[in-house]
């Protein structure tokens, strides 16, 4: 196929998942909207877990309300209750507001080629454009800080969407820093594990099975060393195979995610508690680069993420909170 039939492939297939606007824009039309939330949740750990919220507007409201305190007195017909005396619930109002996000993600002409022969071309953009997105929309969604330093990366080379809200581990109510991982106790990591469920607000802790422990590799294969060490039918089992574990009933899961960041990161988190939301115009546009036998695909949206209660929720780095990387002065750490 040459390549003036790839592009009029790729032109069509980019008008069937598409919608023009008044403005000019190709907006993703609501069914390839709704494919390609699921492709960024398919590749993502804990963005799949997360509640996901769709936005009608650039600002959505998170509520929340609870009874907190006895809302039971006695009853009887002679019983007659006083104003004072009504159950009032706790009301608060969180607020994703929509930052505009840009992904360029390059399709090769002998990749079209292929998927002509086989599968769908429309479905192949729109899972390419999915999964790129969403491995970064939970990097989003776990690091973002408006102080954030780019110094702070592994690779050093920072990210210009990373300070441009404060979301998970910033706005946690809960942290431990530098103090909570010491790597040579015996107990390690389980130390640090009772130490986070220790800092959670108990009145969140009801069911455990709804709680996880998302933890980077290293972490969880100390923790699975440790139980394989103990001799017991889950050690062996730990060993031999690769069962699902967890600490006092509650999940613990490698999320590779938490390893970009230069520091170790973890955390205790219910992930219904986790909202993250995308506004509903995603806009796609093609760029050829002919010279490269390949077309980008520019795909523009607008997301945010925040907790429900953040007061439900413990984070913890393995970072000293009075250090400042980039100077060396002492000062509040980016995500305190």
């Amino acid at each position: 196929m040459d390549t003036k039939n790839i592009l009029k492939q790729i032109n069509g297939a980019v008008k069937d998942i598409t919608t023009p606007t008044t403005m000019g824009d190709a907006l993703l039309n609501p069914e390839q909207f709704d494919r390609f939330v699921r492709e960024m949740q398919d590749e993502a750990i804990i963005l799949n877990e997360a509640r996901y919220h769709e936005m009608d507007a650039q600002k959505s409201n998170i509520d929340r309300i609870a009874f907190m305190d006895r809302v039971l007195e006695a009853g009887g017909s002679e019983k007659e209750l006083a104003e004072d005396d009504y159950a009032s619930p706790n009301t608060k109002q969180n607020q994703l507001i929509a930052h505009e996000l840009l992904a360029v993600v390059a399709l090769e002409d002998t990749t079209v080629r292929r998927n002509i022969e086989r599968d769908s071309l429309e479905d192949t953009i729109v899972t390419l454009l999915g999964e790129a997105a969403g491995r970064d929309m939970e990097e989003y969604s776990i690091f973002a800080s408006e102080d954030f330093d780019s110094d702070l990366y592994n690779d050093g080379e920072g990210w210009s969407a990373i300070d441009m809200t404060d979301a998970w581990v910033k706005t946690a109510a809960n942290k431990l820093w530098e103090g909570a991982f010491d790597d040579t106790a015996d107990g390690w990591p389980e130390d640090l594990f009772q130490e986070m469920l220790e800092s959670l607000p108990k009145k969140y802790l009801q069911n455990r099975g709804d709680w996880r422990f998302y933890v980077p590799w290293e972490l969880e294969d100390a923790y699975r060393d440790l139980l394989k060490d103990r001799g017991t039918q889950l050690g062996d089992e730990t060993q031999a195979q690769y069962p699902p574990i967890a600490y006092k009933g509650i999940p613990v899961v490698y999320a590779p995610m938490l390893e970009r960041y230069d520091a170790r990161t973890t955390m205790l988190q219910n992930p219904d508690n986790m909202v993250w939301g995308v506004f509903h115009d995603v806009t796609l546009e093609t760029e050829r680069e002919a010279k490269k036998r390949r077309t980008d695909f520019v795909l523009n949206f607008e997301g945010d993420a925040k907790y429900e209660d953040e007061n439900a929720a413990v984070v913890a780095v393995d970072a000293d909170n009075t250090d400042d990387a980039e100077n060396g002065e002492t000062g509040e750490h980016p995500l305190a």
